[in-house]
């Protein structure tokens, strides 16, 4: 009985090989050195294997030659495994994908699919079933077919390459391929696959034949079955839009008064003289001590005297809507940048000044809010808080070492500076699909929802949703409206809405808060639109809008 010497890594073996008539092919002595290297070489299991022999100078030995006409007794035989092969292979074979079967999967989120294509340099057809996309790629199986063995497969019969299923549980996936050959020449591979959120497979074939130069060449392509039958396009009715609270004028704020054009100067008992040289800069700050509105000014400060003078006392005052003066916290500093001051001087610091100096000098008006009405969408607005006046009046007061004083009156005003759907568009130079709205009447804030129709990085067309208040913008897309699709058809009952609880958003307080909905057709088997709904302190918006038919 002849007997070959093979060696693999560090293993070496002696297999003999049968002696039969017809004399065993290459590939029956390949799977009889596969079974006896399982039982001494670690590194062969179900995911490794020998796909190969080749002479031990690195002449490939073809699998359908008989053993013994090409492989000498005593010869020493190298098997090449299947993981090595494969990157070999892919590498330097330059594949042509001649199609792929892909299915998403929702239960793990990790696609399935099958490709078959063509190996031009050596002529073979390759079938490969993985999972994952972009990067994340995993091949389960792959495997190759020269002319030689496709004839040999019957003429009239359908023939496993190969199938691969999941994990046992209710929803397994599963994939296969067949040969199709028939007595007229007809050639085919049919796919078969099912992800875990598909209710039936996915079943297609590829027809293939030989070319002029007498190579394999791929021809037409069919779908048998569709895993999920396509949507049915319908007249769909919008939930009703709803609106509850005030809403925030747009327009007829008074003018602001610019202050380097109108001069606003003090009145003085005190050789000190004030005059206003930039607008007031306010803003809000809610934190652990309490709600704040802080006005700060920057003035240029001229002691008129022939002699040294010192501000000793700094006051402050915010005229109510009840028309009083309202004492604040002083402080003083200096402008450091258009949105940053330096005010950590207290209100009875005292301040030299040369006699007859100029000098520039920032004073901060604090002025307490109502801690349990007030609370910001941003944390911050730079605006004057609604429960004062609109322009607001600040008086600010110094005294000097003498006891005599100079006041001066200035005014914030809130312009109209809120975003809406013209603005948004003119300012980012886009045109919105669809704009969702809400206001807060007392902190007076807008929050707001853009939806912006838009070709996707795959070059399909998705909408693109910002959700500022989270910093996200997500995107709808097929394989989303799929797959909420799926989730909602999960949930049984009639329910025709179903929330998107990822997409939600609530501040910590609960004040703020937007939800979204998928609005979802059972009978249909689609997701036909989105309902959003906004709150803020004051108002509640819900609102529709149904999905463009070309991001299906």
């Amino acid at each position: 009985m002849p007997r070959v010497k093979v060696v693999w890594n560090d293993t070496k073996l002696v297999v003999p090989i049968q002696s039969s008539s017809p004399a065993p092919t290459i590939n029956k002595v390949l799977q009889d050195i596969s079974a006896r290297f399982r039982k001494y070489a670690k590194d062969l299991d179900d995911d490794n294997y020998f796909i190969e022999l080749r002479t031990s100078d690195g002449f490939l030995l073809d699998k359908n030659d008989p053993a013994t006409d090409v492989i000498g007794d005593g010869e020493t035989i190298i098997p090449v495994d299947y993981k090595t092969w494969f990157v070999t292979f892919k590498e330097e074979s330059s594949l042509e994908n001649w199609l792929q079967v892909t299915r998403s999967d929702f239960v793990d989120d990790k696609p399935k699919w099958i490709q078959v294509g063509h190996a031009p340099k050596t002529n073979q057809i390759y079938i490969e079933f993985g999972e994952g996309l972009y990067g994340a790629t995993k091949t389960n199986k792959f495997h190759v077919f020269d002319e030689e063995t496709i004839k040999s497969l019957s003429s009239t019969s359908k023939e496993l390459i190969d199938s691969i299923k999941g994990n046992i549980n209710e929803d397994q996936w599963h994939a296969s391929a067949h040969f199709i050959t028939s007595s007229t020449g007809r050639r085919a591979i049919e796919l078969i696959i099912k992800s875990m959120s598909d209710p039936q497979p996915q079943v297609e074939v590829i027809e293939f034949g030989i070319g002029p130069d007498g190579k394999f060449e791929v021809n037409k392509s069919t779908v048998i079955q569709e895993a999920i039958l396509p949507p049915v396009d319908t007249h769909y009715k919008l939930p009703k839009k709803v609106r509850k609270g005030p809403v925030l004028k747009e327009d007829g704020y008074p003018i602001p008064v610019d202050p380097t054009k109108e001069m606003i100067e003090s009145t003085d008992e005190s050789p000190i003289h004030l005059q206003q040289i930039g607008k007031v800069f306010a803003e809000q700050s809610w934190n652990y001590s309490g709600a704040w509105q802080i006005l700060t000014t920057d003035f240029r400060i001229t002691n008129n005297s022939q002699s040294p003078l010192s501000i000793v006392q700094i006051e402050s005052e915010i005229l109510s809507k009840s028309g009083e003066w309202q004492q604040a916290l002083t402080y003083s500093g200096s402008k450091k940048s258009e949105f940053y001051y330096e005010t950590n001087n207290e209100a009875d610091a005292i301040i030299r000044l040369e006699a007859q100096s100029v000098t520039k000098l920032a004073i901060k008006a604090k002025y307490g809010l109502d801690y349990t009405k007030y609370k910001s969408l941003t944390g911050g607005p730079r605006r004057v808080h609604s429960s004062l006046p609109n322009p607001c009046s600040i008086r600010y007061t110094v005294r000097d070492q003498e006891g005599k004083k100079s006041s001066i009156v200035v005014q914030a005003f809130n312009t109209a500076s809120f975003p809406t759907q013209k603005s948004y568009e003119a300012d980012r130079k886009v045109k919105l699909f669809y704009w969702i709205q809400c206001d807060d009447v007392e902190s007076e804030e807008r929050m707001y929802i853009p939806i912006e129709h838009k070709p996707g990085w795959t070059n399909q067309n998705v909408l693109e949703i910002w959700i500022k208040e989270a910093s996200r913008k997500p995107f709808i897309d097929a394989d989303i409206l799929k797959k909420w699709a799926w989730l909602a058809s999960r949930e049984g009952g009639g329910n025709e809405q179903f929330e998107l609880k990822d997409w939600n958003w609530e501040d910590s307080s609960g004040t703020y808060a937007i939800k979204f909905f998928a609005l979802f057709s059972k009978k249909d088997r689609k997701v036909y639109g989105m309902k959003v709904t906004l709150r803020t302190k004051t108002g509640f918006v819900e609102d529709s809008f149904l999905f463009p038919t070309d991001i299906y």
